[in-house]
C-alpha cells in the first residue's frame, strides 16, 4: 500500500511538474515581441512611431538620417509623444565624454516622456 501511495504522489508531482514547464515554454500572448517590428510592446503598451536620433562626436543631431537643430528635434519629440511614439538614441564614442548636445539631446526625450532605447550600435 505504501508503494501505491509512494507512486501517486510521484505521478502527480510529475504531472504538475510537466504541466508547468509545458506552460512555461509557451509563450504568452502578452510578452513582446523579439523582433523589430513596429508596433513595439513596452510594459503593456503598444508603441507607434520610432524616431531614430543620433548625435555625432561633432555634436551634429540626427533625426531619421537628417541633420536637425535641438528646436526641431523637440517639437517632433513633442509630436512623437502625442502619437504614442518612442526613441531609438545612439551616439557616437559612446566611451568618451559626449558632446554638449548629446546631454541636450537627451534631456529632451526625458522632457517629452518618451519611452528610450540606448543603442550601442549605429542604426545608420
Amino acid at each position: 500500500m505504501r508503494h501505491l501511495i509512494k507512486s501517486v504522489v510521484f505521478s502527480v508531482s510529475f504531472g504538475v511538474l510537466a504541466t508547468s514547464a509545458a506552460l512555461a515554454q509557451r509563450p504568452a500572448s502578452s510578452e513582446p515581441l523579439s523582433s523589430h517590428d513596429v508596433p513595439i510592446i513596452l510594459a503593456e503598451q503598444k508603441l507607434g512611431e520610432i524616431a531614430k536620433v543620433k548625435v555625432d562626436r561633432a555634436g551634429r543631431i540626427y533625426l531619421n538620417g537628417r541633420i536637425v537643430t535641438l528646436e526641431n528635434l523637440k517639437r517632433e519629440l513633442s509630436r512623437l509623444h502625442k502619437a504614442n511614439g518612442a526613441v531609438w538614441y545612439h551616439r557616437e564614442n559612446p566611451y568618451q565624454d559626449p558632446p554638449p548636445e548629446a546631454l541636450a539631446v537627451l534631456q529632451a526625450i526625458i522632457d517629452a516622456r518618451l519611452p528610450v532605447k540606448l543603442l550601442e550600435k549605429d542604426f545608420d
